[in-house]
This record gives C-alpha cells, sequence and structure tokens, in this order.
C-alpha cells in the first residue's frame, strides 16, 4: 500500500467499510489512520495472511517494479484466493511505453528496460494480467482496460501520474541499489 494515500482517502469517504492494506514495509502512516483501516505487513508472497474470501475489493496498484516475473502468477494467485466469490480484484499498473519519445529519453528508456529484464522484472505487465486472473478460474467476467496518460500535463489525473512515475522511480532506484 506504499505512503496509503489512496487507501486513506477511501476509508476517509466510506467510513463505514474496512480497508486494509498490504506492504511488506511499514511506510505507512500508523499514527494517522482512521480507525477503520487496518495496516499488514508481510513479505509472504505465496500466502497472504489472510483466509480465502476474506475481502469485497482487492486494489493492487503500482507493483510492476516489486515482483519480478515469476512472482505476478503467484502474486495474483493469491490476490484472488483472498477475494469473496463474486467480489472485485482491480490492477492498475503502469507499462513503460513513451510516445513522442526524443532521442535521449528513448536511450534511458531502453536502458531502464534492459536493467528491468537483467533483474527478471517485465517492464510491460498489464496486457498479462487478464491471462494471470484468468488462470485462476475464480472470474467470469474479467474487463481490461487501457489508457494513455500524460505525464506532468495540467489535469490532475497526468498531475497524479507525475507523482506516482516519481514516487515509482525512487523507489525502483532504491530497490535496485539493494540487488
Amino acid at each position: 500500500c506504499g505512503p496509503a494515500t489512496w487507501l486513506l482517502e477511501v476509508a476517509t469517504e466510506y467510513k463505514k467499510s474496512k480497508f486494509t492494506g498490504v506492504d511488506i514495509k511499514p511506510t505507512y502512516p500508523i499514527d494517522t489512520k482512521p480507525c477503520n483501516v487496518e495496516f499488514v505487513q508481510t513479505e509472504e508472497l505465496t500466502r497472504l495472511p489472510f483466509d480465502d474470501n476474506t475481502f469485497d475489493y482487492v486494489f493492487c496498484r503500482a507493483m510492476m517494479f516489486a515482483f519480478k516475473i515469476t512472482d505476478w502468477e503467484i502474486a495474483i494467485k493469491e490476490i484472488c484466493r483472498v477475494c469473496k466469490v463474486g467480489g472485485y480484484v482491480e490492477f492498475m499498473e503502469k507499462d513503460i511505453v513513451i510516445e513522442n519519445e526524443r532521442e535521449f529519453t528513448k536511450k534511458l528508456r531502453f536502458r531502464l528496460i534492459e536493467e528491468l529484464v537483467k533483474k527478471n522484472v517485465e517492464p510491460i505487465i498489464s496486457p498479462k494480467i487478464k491471462d494471470y486472473i484468468n488462470k485462476t478460474n475464480q472470474f467470469t467476467s474479467i474487463k481490461h482496460e487501457q489508457k494513455t496518460v500524460t505525464i506532468g500535463g495540467a489535469d490532475r489525473l497526468s498531475k497524479e501520474y507525475k507523482e506516482l512515475f516519481t514516487w515509482g522511480a525512487k523507489n525502483l532506484k532504491e530497490a535496485m541499489k539493494k540487488s
């Protein structure tokens, strides 16, 4: 759940619902959380610390750099396992695709992709998520939607993606230092 910004926003808006954030590090605000929010710290990818059919809705975002290629199928299977029958799972991932890029950006992107591949990280994961969900045989209806977003434009979404992209780049830099 990272810094839990989205989680805290929806928990504040939907006070009668219960929200659980999961992360490997405690980067979330423990002292200032609403009473309907719980944070769980785990490094266990093969078995999330929840019973089957625990959640009505599971939201997973910006995990592209967190999982190796081989982790995705395991993680999605676990996410689907903890979702209730008739519940919803939503993934929001960004792929490293840049339109109208100039030469410097192109070189930088290729270098990043090269480094990610060396580390077994899939630079374009979103088209594969649907297949991984299908393999679980838990969902009869799967919708895949692709959107192009300008990073750093004047609209709200562009600004949010710039912030998310900057946060992701910072975390990627730290992760690459460790491995």
